[in-house]
Protein backbone atom coordinates (compact mmCIF):
# COMPACT_ATOMS: atom_id res chain seq x y z
CA UNK A 1 0.00 0.00 0.00
CA UNK A 2 1.44 3.42 0.90
CA UNK A 3 4.62 1.82 2.26
CA UNK A 4 4.77 -0.68 -0.65
CA UNK A 5 4.98 -3.62 1.74
CA UNK A 6 4.42 -5.83 -1.32
CA UNK A 7 6.78 -4.84 -4.11
CA UNK A 8 4.91 -3.73 -7.23
CA UNK A 9 6.52 -6.49 -9.32
CA UNK A 10 5.43 -9.00 -6.71
CA UNK A 11 1.85 -7.73 -7.06
CA UNK A 12 2.03 -8.36 -10.81
CA UNK A 13 3.31 -11.90 -10.26
CA UNK A 14 0.55 -12.58 -7.72
CA UNK A 15 -2.14 -11.42 -10.16
CA UNK A 16 -0.65 -13.56 -12.92
CA UNK A 17 -0.60 -16.59 -10.62
CA UNK A 18 -4.28 -16.34 -9.64
CA UNK A 19 -5.56 -15.14 -13.01
CA UNK A 20 -6.60 -18.62 -14.31
CA UNK A 21 -8.75 -19.12 -11.21
CA UNK A 22 -10.54 -15.76 -11.11
CA UNK A 23 -11.52 -15.16 -14.70
CA UNK A 24 -15.16 -15.38 -13.63
CA UNK A 25 -14.64 -12.09 -11.84
CA UNK A 26 -15.48 -9.95 -14.86
CA UNK A 27 -18.07 -7.43 -13.69
CA UNK A 28 -20.86 -8.74 -15.91
CA UNK A 29 -20.84 -12.54 -15.84
CA UNK A 30 -24.37 -13.89 -15.97
CA UNK A 31 -26.16 -17.17 -16.60
CA UNK A 32 -27.13 -18.27 -20.10
CA UNK A 33 -30.86 -17.50 -19.87
CA UNK A 34 -30.21 -13.79 -19.26
CA UNK A 35 -31.88 -11.70 -21.96
CA UNK A 36 -29.65 -9.04 -23.45
CA UNK A 37 -31.29 -5.98 -25.07
CA UNK A 38 -29.66 -5.26 -28.42
CA UNK A 39 -30.21 -3.95 -31.93
CA UNK A 40 -30.70 -7.63 -32.89
CA UNK A 41 -33.61 -7.82 -30.49
CA UNK A 42 -33.67 -9.56 -27.12
CA UNK A 43 -31.41 -12.61 -27.10
CA UNK A 44 -30.40 -15.09 -24.43
CA UNK A 45 -26.70 -14.56 -23.89
CA UNK A 46 -26.03 -18.31 -23.80
CA UNK A 47 -27.16 -18.66 -27.42
CA UNK A 48 -24.05 -16.73 -28.50
CA UNK A 49 -21.79 -19.57 -27.37
CA UNK A 50 -20.09 -21.21 -30.37
CA UNK A 51 -18.24 -23.98 -28.58
CA UNK A 52 -15.49 -21.83 -27.08
CA UNK A 53 -13.46 -23.31 -24.21
CA UNK A 54 -14.03 -21.96 -20.69
CA UNK A 55 -12.31 -18.64 -19.93
CA UNK A 56 -12.05 -17.68 -23.58
CA UNK A 57 -13.08 -14.74 -25.75
CA UNK A 58 -14.38 -14.30 -29.28
CA UNK A 59 -14.74 -11.07 -31.23
CA UNK A 60 -18.39 -10.04 -31.16
CA UNK A 61 -19.60 -6.65 -32.37
CA UNK A 62 -23.17 -5.92 -31.25
CA UNK A 63 -25.11 -2.78 -30.44
CA UNK A 64 -26.36 -3.35 -26.91
CA UNK A 65 -28.22 -1.23 -24.37
CA UNK A 66 -26.01 0.47 -21.81
CA UNK A 67 -26.18 3.21 -19.18
CA UNK A 68 -25.07 5.90 -21.65
CA UNK A 69 -27.36 4.72 -24.41
CA UNK A 70 -26.62 2.01 -27.00
CA UNK A 71 -22.96 1.00 -27.16
CA UNK A 72 -20.93 -1.44 -29.28
CA UNK A 73 -19.59 -4.61 -27.72
CA UNK A 74 -16.23 -5.92 -28.88
CA UNK A 75 -16.06 -9.46 -27.47
CA UNK A 76 -18.09 -12.40 -26.20
CA UNK A 77 -16.78 -14.25 -23.15
CA UNK A 78 -17.51 -17.81 -22.01
CA UNK A 79 -16.67 -18.41 -18.37
CA UNK A 80 -17.56 -22.11 -18.09
CA UNK A 81 -19.38 -23.48 -15.04
CA UNK A 82 -19.16 -21.33 -11.93
CA UNK A 83 -21.06 -20.83 -8.65
CA UNK A 84 -23.81 -18.21 -9.04
CA UNK A 85 -26.20 -16.21 -6.90
CA UNK A 86 -29.74 -15.06 -7.66
CA UNK A 87 -30.84 -11.52 -6.83
CA UNK A 88 -34.61 -10.87 -6.95
CA UNK A 89 -36.12 -7.37 -6.80
CA UNK A 90 -39.54 -6.35 -5.54
CA UNK A 91 -40.44 -5.40 -9.13
CA UNK A 92 -39.94 -9.07 -10.08
CA UNK A 93 -36.73 -8.49 -12.04
CA UNK A 94 -34.04 -11.02 -11.24
CA UNK A 95 -30.50 -11.83 -12.26
CA UNK A 96 -28.44 -15.00 -11.81
CA UNK A 97 -24.75 -14.14 -11.81
CA UNK A 98 -21.34 -14.89 -10.35
CA UNK A 99 -20.76 -13.59 -6.80
CA UNK A 100 -18.49 -10.81 -8.10
CA UNK A 101 -20.94 -9.64 -10.77
CA UNK A 102 -21.81 -6.04 -9.90
CA UNK A 103 -25.14 -4.20 -10.00
CA UNK A 104 -25.81 -0.47 -9.78
CA UNK A 105 -27.08 0.17 -6.25
CA UNK A 106 -28.40 3.38 -4.64
CA UNK A 107 -27.22 3.92 -1.09
CA UNK A 108 -27.09 6.86 1.32
CA UNK A 109 -23.85 8.15 -0.16
CA UNK A 110 -25.08 7.98 -3.78
CA UNK A 111 -24.71 5.29 -6.44
CA UNK A 112 -22.23 2.43 -6.30
CA UNK A 113 -21.40 -0.75 -8.20
CA UNK A 114 -21.86 -3.58 -5.70
CA UNK A 115 -21.02 -7.27 -6.17
CA UNK A 116 -23.91 -9.72 -5.75
CA UNK A 117 -22.06 -11.32 -2.84
CA UNK A 118 -22.27 -7.95 -1.02
CA UNK A 119 -25.86 -7.07 -1.95
CA UNK A 120 -28.36 -7.43 0.87
CA UNK A 121 -32.14 -7.40 1.15
CA UNK A 122 -33.37 -3.81 1.12
CA UNK A 123 -30.66 -2.49 -1.22
CA UNK A 124 -32.10 -0.44 -4.09
CA UNK A 125 -30.96 -1.83 -7.47
CA UNK A 126 -31.29 0.08 -10.74
CA UNK A 127 -33.55 -1.10 -13.56
CA UNK A 128 -33.31 0.75 -16.88
CA UNK A 129 -36.59 1.13 -18.78
CA UNK A 130 -37.34 2.23 -22.33
CA UNK A 131 -34.21 1.25 -24.29
CA UNK A 132 -36.62 0.43 -27.15
CA UNK A 133 -34.04 -1.63 -29.08
CA UNK A 134 -35.47 -4.23 -31.47
CA UNK A 135 -34.34 -6.21 -34.46
CA UNK A 136 -34.90 -4.64 -37.87
CA UNK A 137 -35.31 -8.04 -39.57
CA UNK A 138 -37.63 -10.97 -38.81
CA UNK A 139 -36.05 -14.15 -37.44
CA UNK A 140 -35.75 -16.98 -39.95
CA UNK A 141 -36.47 -20.69 -39.53
CA UNK A 142 -33.90 -22.10 -41.97
CA UNK A 143 -32.48 -24.44 -39.32
CA UNK A 144 -35.81 -26.28 -38.78
CA UNK A 145 -35.94 -29.66 -40.49
CA UNK A 146 -39.09 -31.71 -39.73
CA UNK A 147 -39.06 -35.47 -39.54
CA UNK A 148 -40.68 -37.54 -42.29
CA UNK A 149 -44.45 -37.33 -42.36
CA UNK A 150 -46.49 -40.42 -41.62
CA UNK A 151 -49.59 -42.02 -43.08
CA UNK A 152 -52.18 -39.61 -44.36
CA UNK A 153 -50.73 -36.53 -42.67
CA UNK A 154 -51.59 -33.46 -44.69
CA UNK A 155 -48.78 -31.28 -45.99
CA UNK A 156 -47.81 -28.20 -43.97
CA UNK A 157 -46.51 -25.03 -45.61
CA UNK A 158 -43.61 -24.16 -43.35
CA UNK A 159 -42.94 -20.42 -42.96
CA UNK A 160 -39.43 -19.20 -43.82
CA UNK A 161 -39.44 -16.33 -41.31
CA UNK A 162 -41.47 -14.71 -38.55
CA UNK A 163 -44.58 -12.70 -39.49
CA UNK A 164 -46.99 -10.64 -37.40
CA UNK A 165 -49.85 -13.13 -37.74
CA UNK A 166 -47.60 -16.08 -36.89
CA UNK A 167 -46.38 -14.16 -33.82
CA UNK A 168 -50.03 -13.59 -32.79
CA UNK A 169 -50.71 -17.33 -33.21
CA UNK A 170 -47.72 -18.20 -31.01
CA UNK A 171 -48.92 -15.70 -28.41
CA UNK A 172 -52.40 -17.23 -28.39
CA UNK A 173 -50.82 -20.68 -27.93
CA UNK A 174 -48.72 -19.37 -25.03
CA UNK A 175 -51.86 -17.98 -23.36
CA UNK A 176 -54.47 -20.69 -23.94
CA UNK A 177 -52.89 -23.49 -25.93
CA UNK A 178 -51.69 -27.00 -25.14
CA UNK A 179 -50.26 -29.98 -27.03
CA UNK A 180 -51.42 -33.59 -26.86
CA UNK A 181 -48.35 -35.58 -27.87
CA UNK A 182 -50.13 -38.92 -28.30
CA UNK A 183 -52.24 -37.57 -31.18
CA UNK A 184 -49.95 -34.72 -32.37
CA UNK A 185 -52.81 -32.30 -31.61
CA UNK A 186 -52.52 -28.58 -30.82
CA UNK A 187 -55.52 -26.97 -29.12
CA UNK A 188 -56.18 -23.28 -28.41
CA UNK A 189 -59.30 -22.54 -26.33
CA UNK A 190 -61.36 -19.35 -26.08
CA UNK A 191 -65.02 -18.35 -25.76
CA UNK A 192 -64.85 -15.34 -28.08
CA UNK A 193 -66.06 -16.16 -31.61
CA UNK A 194 -63.85 -13.46 -33.12
CA UNK A 195 -60.78 -14.99 -31.48
CA UNK A 196 -61.68 -18.51 -32.69
CA UNK A 197 -62.09 -17.28 -36.27
CA UNK A 198 -58.82 -15.30 -36.21
CA UNK A 199 -56.83 -18.26 -34.83
CA UNK A 200 -58.30 -20.55 -37.51
CA UNK A 201 -57.41 -18.00 -40.23
CA UNK A 202 -53.86 -17.75 -38.87
CA UNK A 203 -53.36 -21.52 -39.10
CA UNK A 204 -54.58 -21.35 -42.71
CA UNK A 205 -52.58 -18.29 -43.82
CA UNK A 206 -49.29 -19.04 -42.03
CA UNK A 207 -49.02 -22.84 -42.25
CA UNK A 208 -51.57 -23.81 -44.89
CA UNK A 209 -53.64 -26.10 -42.66
CA UNK A 210 -57.39 -26.11 -42.08
CA UNK A 211 -58.17 -25.97 -38.38
CA UNK A 212 -61.35 -27.31 -36.78
CA UNK A 213 -63.44 -25.12 -34.45
CA UNK A 214 -64.90 -27.43 -31.80
CA UNK A 215 -67.81 -26.33 -29.60
CA UNK A 216 -68.55 -29.07 -27.03
CA UNK A 217 -71.51 -28.53 -24.75
CA UNK A 218 -69.60 -29.12 -21.53
CA UNK A 219 -66.31 -27.37 -22.28
CA UNK A 220 -64.89 -24.15 -23.65
CA UNK A 221 -64.80 -23.86 -27.48
CA UNK A 222 -61.42 -24.44 -29.10
CA UNK A 223 -59.48 -24.40 -32.35
CA UNK A 224 -57.80 -27.75 -33.08
CA UNK A 225 -55.14 -28.83 -35.58
CA UNK A 226 -53.49 -32.26 -35.84
CA UNK A 227 -50.02 -32.35 -37.36
CA UNK A 228 -46.73 -33.90 -36.26
CA UNK A 229 -44.84 -31.26 -38.24
CA UNK A 230 -46.59 -28.39 -36.43
CA UNK A 231 -45.87 -29.95 -33.01
CA UNK A 232 -42.21 -30.33 -34.00
CA UNK A 233 -42.12 -26.69 -35.16
CA UNK A 234 -43.54 -25.46 -31.83
CA UNK A 235 -40.97 -27.59 -29.99
CA UNK A 236 -38.18 -26.23 -32.20
CA UNK A 237 -39.22 -22.65 -31.43
CA UNK A 238 -39.21 -23.40 -27.68
CA UNK A 239 -42.92 -22.67 -27.10
CA UNK A 240 -43.35 -25.38 -24.45
CA UNK A 241 -46.05 -28.04 -24.32
CA UNK A 242 -47.40 -27.32 -20.83
CA UNK A 243 -47.86 -24.11 -18.86
CA UNK A 244 -44.76 -24.49 -16.68
CA UNK A 245 -42.54 -24.94 -19.77
CA UNK A 246 -43.83 -22.04 -21.84
CA UNK A 247 -41.55 -19.16 -22.89
CA UNK A 248 -41.62 -16.33 -25.41
CA UNK A 249 -39.87 -17.98 -28.39
CA UNK A 250 -36.42 -16.63 -29.22
CA UNK A 251 -37.60 -16.18 -32.82
CA UNK A 252 -40.19 -13.66 -31.57
CA UNK A 253 -37.75 -11.81 -29.32
CA UNK A 254 -35.27 -11.49 -32.23
CA UNK A 255 -37.89 -10.02 -34.59
CA UNK A 256 -39.06 -6.42 -35.19
CA UNK A 257 -41.09 -4.58 -32.57
CA UNK A 258 -44.34 -4.96 -34.52
CA UNK A 259 -44.05 -8.75 -34.36
CA UNK A 260 -43.25 -8.72 -30.64
CA UNK A 261 -46.38 -6.60 -30.06
CA UNK A 262 -48.40 -9.05 -32.19
CA UNK A 263 -47.24 -11.90 -29.92
CA UNK A 264 -48.35 -9.88 -26.89
CA UNK A 265 -51.74 -9.35 -28.53
CA UNK A 266 -52.18 -13.14 -28.57
CA UNK A 267 -50.79 -13.48 -25.04
CA UNK A 268 -53.34 -10.91 -23.82
CA UNK A 269 -56.01 -13.63 -24.11
CA UNK A 270 -54.93 -14.33 -20.52
CA UNK A 271 -54.66 -10.66 -19.44
CA UNK A 272 -57.27 -8.31 -17.96
CA UNK A 273 -57.83 -4.73 -16.82
CA UNK A 274 -59.62 -3.18 -13.85
CA UNK A 275 -60.94 0.38 -13.57
CA UNK A 276 -63.04 0.34 -10.39
CA UNK A 277 -60.75 0.49 -7.37
CA UNK A 278 -57.13 0.67 -8.56
CA UNK A 279 -56.91 1.06 -12.34
CA UNK A 280 -54.44 -1.50 -13.66
CA UNK A 281 -53.52 -4.00 -16.37
CA UNK A 282 -52.46 -7.49 -15.26
CA UNK A 283 -51.72 -11.04 -16.42
CA UNK A 284 -51.61 -14.06 -14.10
CA UNK A 285 -49.93 -17.26 -15.35
CA UNK A 286 -48.56 -20.55 -14.10
CA UNK A 287 -45.52 -19.96 -16.32
CA UNK A 288 -42.69 -18.27 -14.36
CA UNK A 289 -40.23 -18.44 -17.27
CA UNK A 290 -42.75 -16.85 -19.62
CA UNK A 291 -43.33 -14.02 -17.12
CA UNK A 292 -39.54 -13.49 -16.85
CA UNK A 293 -39.43 -13.04 -20.64
CA UNK A 294 -42.49 -10.77 -20.55
CA UNK A 295 -40.84 -8.53 -17.96
CA UNK A 296 -37.78 -8.13 -20.20
CA UNK A 297 -40.06 -7.11 -23.10
CA UNK A 298 -42.09 -4.65 -20.98
CA UNK A 299 -38.88 -3.13 -19.61
CA UNK A 300 -37.55 -2.63 -23.14
CA UNK A 301 -40.86 -0.99 -24.08
CA UNK A 302 -40.55 1.41 -21.13
CA UNK A 303 -43.57 0.03 -19.24
CA UNK A 304 -42.89 0.33 -15.51
CA UNK A 305 -44.48 -2.70 -13.86
CA UNK A 306 -44.21 -5.07 -10.94
CA UNK A 307 -44.78 -8.71 -10.04
CA UNK A 308 -46.53 -10.40 -7.13
CA UNK A 309 -47.46 -13.95 -6.14
CA UNK A 310 -51.13 -14.81 -5.59
CA UNK A 311 -52.51 -17.92 -3.91
CA UNK A 312 -55.51 -19.76 -5.34
CA UNK A 313 -57.46 -21.20 -2.43
CA UNK A 314 -59.48 -23.49 -4.72
CA UNK A 315 -56.59 -25.58 -6.06
CA UNK A 316 -53.96 -24.63 -3.49
CA UNK A 317 -51.50 -23.38 -6.10
CA UNK A 318 -49.55 -20.14 -6.19
CA UNK A 319 -49.34 -18.09 -9.39
CA UNK A 320 -47.31 -15.05 -10.33
CA UNK A 321 -49.01 -11.92 -11.63
CA UNK A 322 -47.29 -9.14 -13.61
CA UNK A 323 -49.16 -5.85 -13.51
CA UNK A 324 -48.87 -2.19 -14.50
CA UNK A 325 -50.83 0.70 -13.00
CA UNK A 326 -51.75 4.27 -13.85
CA UNK A 327 -50.31 5.86 -16.97
CA UNK A 328 -48.15 2.82 -17.71
CA UNK A 329 -51.21 0.58 -17.78
CA UNK A 330 -52.84 3.05 -20.18
CA UNK A 331 -49.78 3.13 -22.42
CA UNK A 332 -49.58 -0.68 -22.50
CA UNK A 333 -53.26 -1.07 -23.40
CA UNK A 334 -52.78 1.54 -26.12
CA UNK A 335 -49.75 -0.32 -27.52
CA UNK A 336 -51.35 -3.77 -27.38
CA UNK A 337 -55.16 -3.79 -27.63
CA UNK A 338 -57.37 -6.65 -26.44
CA UNK A 339 -58.84 -8.93 -29.11
CA UNK A 340 -61.73 -10.23 -27.00
CA UNK A 341 -64.80 -7.98 -27.03
CA UNK A 342 -65.59 -8.39 -23.30
CA UNK A 343 -62.06 -7.20 -22.40
CA UNK A 344 -61.89 -4.40 -24.96
CA UNK A 345 -64.72 -2.46 -23.26
CA UNK A 346 -63.06 -2.05 -19.81
CA UNK A 347 -59.76 -1.36 -21.57
CA UNK A 348 -61.42 1.59 -23.33
CA UNK A 349 -62.67 2.88 -19.97
CA UNK A 350 -59.14 2.59 -18.60
CA UNK A 351 -57.80 4.67 -21.48
CA UNK A 352 -60.43 7.32 -20.75
CA UNK A 353 -59.42 7.84 -17.12
CA UNK A 354 -57.66 11.05 -16.07
CA UNK A 355 -54.62 9.95 -14.06
CA UNK A 356 -52.53 12.45 -12.12
CA UNK A 357 -48.79 12.43 -12.84
CA UNK A 358 -46.73 10.81 -10.13
CA UNK A 359 -43.60 8.71 -9.68
CA UNK A 360 -44.70 5.25 -10.88
CA UNK A 361 -43.62 1.79 -9.84
CA UNK A 362 -41.32 1.25 -6.90
CA UNK A 363 -41.05 3.50 -3.84
CA UNK A 364 -37.89 5.63 -4.00
CA UNK A 365 -36.21 7.96 -1.54
CA UNK A 366 -36.77 11.57 -2.56
CA UNK A 367 -33.12 12.19 -3.41
CA UNK A 368 -33.24 9.44 -6.05
CA UNK A 369 -36.21 10.73 -8.01
CA UNK A 370 -34.02 12.93 -10.23
CA UNK A 371 -32.76 9.84 -12.06
CA UNK A 372 -36.22 9.09 -13.47
CA UNK A 373 -35.52 11.33 -16.44
CA UNK A 374 -32.77 8.88 -17.42
CA UNK A 375 -35.22 5.93 -17.35
CA UNK A 376 -33.58 4.53 -14.22
CA UNK A 377 -35.86 3.13 -11.55
CA UNK A 378 -34.65 1.61 -8.29
CA UNK A 379 -36.36 -1.39 -6.77
CA UNK A 380 -35.47 -2.93 -3.39
CA UNK A 381 -33.96 -6.40 -3.20
CA UNK A 382 -36.34 -8.96 -1.69
CA UNK A 383 -34.19 -12.07 -1.93
CA UNK A 384 -30.53 -13.00 -2.41
CA UNK A 385 -29.55 -16.67 -2.47
CA UNK A 386 -27.02 -19.11 -3.85
CA UNK A 387 -28.26 -20.70 -7.07
CA UNK A 388 -25.85 -23.57 -7.54
CA UNK A 389 -23.38 -23.88 -10.42
CA UNK A 390 -24.25 -22.78 -13.94
CA UNK A 391 -22.63 -21.81 -17.22
CA UNK A 392 -21.84 -18.08 -17.27
CA UNK A 393 -21.23 -15.64 -20.11
CA UNK A 394 -20.39 -12.01 -20.74
CA UNK A 395 -20.30 -9.33 -23.41
CA UNK A 396 -17.40 -6.88 -23.22
CA UNK A 397 -18.47 -3.26 -23.77
CA UNK A 398 -15.25 -1.23 -23.63
CA UNK A 399 -16.76 2.26 -23.75
CA UNK A 400 -18.69 1.80 -20.50
CA UNK A 401 -16.39 -0.61 -18.67
CA UNK A 402 -13.03 1.09 -18.40
CA UNK A 403 -10.37 -1.04 -16.74
CA UNK A 404 -12.31 -4.26 -17.20
CA UNK A 405 -9.51 -6.79 -17.70
CA UNK A 406 -11.11 -8.88 -20.42
CA UNK A 407 -12.49 -11.43 -18.03
CA UNK A 408 -10.27 -10.68 -15.01
CA UNK A 409 -10.92 -8.70 -11.81
CA UNK A 410 -12.16 -5.19 -12.52
CA UNK A 411 -9.74 -2.36 -11.97
CA UNK A 412 -6.53 -4.36 -11.70
CA UNK A 413 -4.25 -1.80 -10.01
CA UNK A 414 -0.56 -1.71 -9.09
CA UNK A 415 0.92 0.93 -6.76
CA UNK A 416 4.43 2.20 -7.45
CA UNK A 417 6.62 4.46 -5.26
CA UNK A 418 7.09 8.18 -5.84
CA UNK A 419 10.67 7.74 -7.10
CA UNK A 420 9.65 5.32 -9.85
CA UNK A 421 11.39 5.89 -13.19
CA UNK A 422 10.22 5.52 -16.76
CA UNK A 423 12.34 2.38 -17.07
CA UNK A 424 10.65 0.89 -13.97
CA UNK A 425 7.22 1.39 -15.54
CA UNK A 426 8.41 -0.06 -18.84
CA UNK A 427 9.79 -3.11 -17.03
CA UNK A 428 6.51 -3.58 -15.15
CA UNK A 429 4.42 -3.48 -18.33
CA UNK A 430 6.84 -5.88 -20.04
CA UNK A 431 6.69 -8.31 -17.10
CA UNK A 432 2.87 -8.09 -17.06
CA UNK A 433 2.78 -8.95 -20.75
CA UNK A 434 5.31 -11.79 -20.34
CA UNK A 435 3.28 -13.34 -17.51
CA UNK A 436 0.07 -13.11 -19.55
CA UNK A 437 -1.85 -10.51 -17.55
CA UNK A 438 -4.81 -9.33 -19.60
CA UNK A 439 -4.86 -5.80 -18.20
CA UNK A 440 -3.05 -3.67 -15.64
CA UNK A 441 -3.56 -0.12 -14.34
CA UNK A 442 -0.67 1.66 -12.57
CA UNK A 443 -0.87 4.29 -9.82
CA UNK A 444 2.14 6.21 -8.48
CA UNK A 445 2.05 7.11 -4.78
CA UNK A 446 0.87 10.69 -4.19
CA UNK A 447 0.34 11.24 -7.92
CA UNK A 448 -3.28 12.30 -7.29
CA UNK A 449 -5.41 13.32 -4.35
CA UNK A 450 -7.69 10.28 -4.32
CA UNK A 451 -5.29 7.50 -5.28
CA UNK A 452 -7.31 4.30 -4.84
CA UNK A 453 -4.75 2.06 -3.15
CA UNK A 454 -2.37 4.50 -1.40
CA UNK A 455 -2.32 5.55 2.25
CA UNK A 456 -0.77 8.74 3.51
CA UNK A 457 3.03 8.91 3.90
CA UNK A 458 4.54 9.36 7.33
CA UNK A 459 4.77 12.96 8.55
CA UNK A 460 8.55 12.76 8.61
CA UNK A 461 8.63 11.95 4.91
CA UNK A 462 6.46 14.96 4.10
CA UNK A 463 9.01 17.41 5.54
CA UNK A 464 11.75 16.86 2.95
CA UNK A 465 14.59 19.35 2.54
CA UNK A 466 14.08 22.19 0.01
CA UNK A 467 16.98 21.04 -2.16
CA UNK A 468 15.48 17.55 -2.44
CA UNK A 469 12.09 19.02 -3.38
CA UNK A 470 13.73 21.22 -6.02
CA UNK A 471 15.60 18.26 -7.48
CA UNK A 472 12.39 16.23 -7.66
CA UNK A 473 10.63 19.15 -9.38
CA UNK A 474 13.34 19.39 -12.06
CA UNK A 475 13.24 15.64 -12.59
CA UNK A 476 9.45 15.73 -12.93
CA UNK A 477 9.64 18.50 -15.53
CA UNK A 478 12.20 16.52 -17.54
CA UNK A 479 10.06 13.37 -17.40
CA UNK A 480 6.97 15.35 -18.38
CA UNK A 481 8.69 16.76 -21.47
CA UNK A 482 9.91 13.29 -22.43
CA UNK A 483 6.44 11.77 -22.06
CA UNK A 484 4.84 14.62 -24.04
CA UNK A 485 7.25 13.98 -26.94
CA UNK A 486 6.40 10.27 -26.89
CA UNK A 487 2.65 10.91 -26.75
CA UNK A 488 2.86 13.48 -29.52
CA UNK A 489 4.65 11.02 -31.79
CA UNK A 490 2.09 8.28 -31.14
CA UNK A 491 -0.85 10.57 -31.83
CA UNK A 492 0.61 11.77 -35.12
CA UNK A 493 1.03 8.19 -36.33
CA UNK A 494 -2.36 6.91 -35.12
CA UNK A 495 -5.25 6.81 -37.64
CA UNK A 496 -8.33 8.73 -36.58
CA UNK A 497 -11.68 6.95 -36.47
CA UNK A 498 -14.81 8.96 -37.21
CA UNK A 499 -17.63 7.34 -35.25
CA UNK A 500 -21.24 7.54 -36.30
CA UNK A 501 -23.67 9.48 -34.10
CA UNK A 502 -25.68 7.40 -31.62
CA UNK A 503 -28.88 8.23 -33.54
CA UNK A 504 -28.15 7.77 -37.22
CA UNK A 505 -30.07 7.43 -40.48
CA UNK A 506 -29.98 4.00 -42.10
CA UNK A 507 -31.45 2.21 -45.10
CA UNK A 508 -32.25 -1.48 -45.40
CA UNK A 509 -32.20 -3.11 -48.84
CA UNK A 510 -33.41 -6.59 -49.78
CA UNK A 511 -31.37 -8.55 -52.33
CA UNK A 512 -31.28 -11.96 -53.95
CA UNK A 513 -28.39 -13.60 -55.78
CA UNK A 514 -29.28 -16.99 -57.28
CA UNK A 515 -30.92 -18.90 -54.39
CA UNK A 516 -29.38 -16.73 -51.66
CA UNK A 517 -31.66 -14.09 -50.11
CA UNK A 518 -30.49 -11.40 -47.72
CA UNK A 519 -30.68 -7.86 -46.41
CA UNK A 520 -28.12 -5.05 -46.34
CA UNK A 521 -28.46 -2.21 -43.81
CA UNK A 522 -26.30 0.89 -44.40
CA UNK A 523 -25.85 3.44 -41.59
CA UNK A 524 -24.98 6.98 -42.64
CA UNK A 525 -22.99 9.89 -41.24
CA UNK A 526 -24.83 13.16 -40.75
CA UNK A 527 -23.71 14.34 -44.20
CA UNK A 528 -25.15 11.25 -45.90
CA UNK A 529 -21.90 9.31 -46.37
CA UNK A 530 -22.09 5.56 -45.61
CA UNK A 531 -20.40 4.73 -42.32
CA UNK A 532 -21.35 1.15 -41.46
CA UNK A 533 -22.75 -1.94 -43.19
CA UNK A 534 -24.71 -4.88 -41.75
CA UNK A 535 -25.32 -7.95 -43.91
CA UNK A 536 -27.87 -10.64 -43.08
CA UNK A 537 -27.99 -13.61 -45.43
CA UNK A 538 -29.99 -16.82 -45.42
CA UNK A 539 -28.87 -19.73 -43.26
CA UNK A 540 -27.75 -17.81 -40.20
CA UNK A 541 -24.89 -19.61 -38.48
CA UNK A 542 -23.47 -20.98 -41.75
CA UNK A 543 -19.97 -20.35 -43.08
CA UNK A 544 -21.33 -17.93 -45.68
CA UNK A 545 -23.18 -15.92 -43.01
CA UNK A 546 -20.03 -15.70 -40.88
CA UNK A 547 -17.91 -14.57 -43.83
CA UNK A 548 -20.46 -11.88 -44.72
CA UNK A 549 -20.48 -10.64 -41.10
CA UNK A 550 -16.68 -10.38 -41.15
CA UNK A 551 -16.79 -8.62 -44.54
CA UNK A 552 -19.36 -6.08 -43.27
CA UNK A 553 -17.32 -5.35 -40.14
CA UNK A 554 -14.17 -4.83 -42.21
CA UNK A 555 -15.89 -2.46 -44.62
CA UNK A 556 -17.53 -0.55 -41.73
CA UNK A 557 -14.22 0.01 -39.96
CA UNK A 558 -12.59 1.04 -43.24
CA UNK A 559 -15.29 3.63 -43.92
CA UNK A 560 -14.94 5.04 -40.40
CA UNK A 561 -11.15 5.25 -40.70
CA UNK A 562 -11.39 7.21 -43.94
CA UNK A 563 -11.09 4.61 -46.70
CA UNK A 564 -13.06 6.03 -49.66
CA UNK A 565 -16.09 4.04 -50.76
CA UNK A 566 -14.71 4.08 -54.32
CA UNK A 567 -11.64 2.14 -53.13
CA UNK A 568 -13.83 -0.72 -51.89
CA UNK A 569 -15.84 -0.70 -55.13
CA UNK A 570 -12.70 -0.88 -57.27
CA UNK A 571 -11.17 -3.70 -55.24
CA UNK A 572 -14.27 -5.91 -55.00
CA UNK A 573 -15.71 -5.40 -58.51
CA UNK A 574 -15.60 -8.50 -60.76
CA UNK A 575 -14.83 -10.96 -57.96
CA UNK A 576 -16.10 -14.45 -58.80
CA UNK A 577 -17.32 -17.02 -56.27
CA UNK A 578 -20.53 -18.80 -55.34
CA UNK A 579 -23.32 -17.94 -54.82
CA UNK A 580 -23.57 -16.19 -58.17
CA UNK A 581 -26.30 -15.83 -60.76
CA UNK A 582 -29.48 -13.93 -61.52
CA UNK A 583 -30.55 -11.15 -59.15
CA UNK A 584 -33.77 -9.27 -58.43
CA UNK A 585 -32.10 -5.88 -59.00
CA UNK A 586 -33.33 -4.07 -62.16
CA UNK A 587 -29.91 -2.43 -62.67
CA UNK A 588 -27.69 -5.47 -61.95
CA UNK A 589 -29.35 -8.47 -63.57
CA UNK A 590 -26.44 -10.88 -63.03
CA UNK A 591 -23.93 -10.97 -60.16
CA UNK A 592 -20.63 -12.86 -60.20
CA UNK A 593 -20.58 -12.98 -56.38
CA UNK A 594 -22.33 -11.61 -53.28
CA UNK A 595 -19.93 -8.64 -53.05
Amino acid sequence: MGDNTIHYMGHVKMMAAVQPWISGAISKCVSGETLVTSADGLFRIGTRHRGEAPDSFRDEVLEVASLDGPQKSDAFYYGGHRPVREVVLRSGHRVVATPNHRLLVARDGGFDWVATQDIAEGDYVAVQYGDDLWSSLPARFDDFVPSASYGSQKAVRLPSEMTEELAFLLGAYAAEGHTTASSWTVTITNRDEGVLERVARAWRSELGVEARIVRPADRCPSVVVSSKTIVELLDHLGCGRRASEKRIPDAVLRSPKEMVLAFLEGLWLDAYTTVSSAPKWAICLDSPGLLDDLQAVLTNLGIVHSRVSTHNATNGKTYDEVYATGEHAQRLVSLVPFVEADKAAPAERLLGLQIDARVPGVHLPTWLQSVLADNLHFSPVTRVADAGVREVFDLSVPTTHAFVGNGIVNHNTVNMPEDVTVDDIADLYLESWRLGLKAVAIYRDNCKVAQPLATQKKEAEKAGAPDIAEAIEHQAEALTQQVERIVETVIVQKPVRQRLPRARTSKTLSFRVADCHGYATVGEFEDGRPGEVFLKVAKQGSTLSGIMDAFAISVSLGLQYGVPLRAFVEKFTNMRFEPAGMTDDPDIRFATSLV
